[in-house]
């Protein structure tokens, strides 16, 4: 399933949560690999 994968879309209101979706959003990527993108979300 992660050979699939190209893109992740992360979004972050920057709320104390925020990096523990950050770091898990990094290690997918890492995993398949992907490019990350984060989204500021109001």
């Amino acid at each position: 399933m992660l050979d699939q994968l190209q893109h992740l879309l992360v979004p972050l209101n920057f709320s104390d949560n925020n990096e523990i979706a950050i770091e898990a959003a990094i290690e997918i990527a890492l995993a398949a690999p992907a490019r990350v993108t984060l989204l500021h979300v109001i």
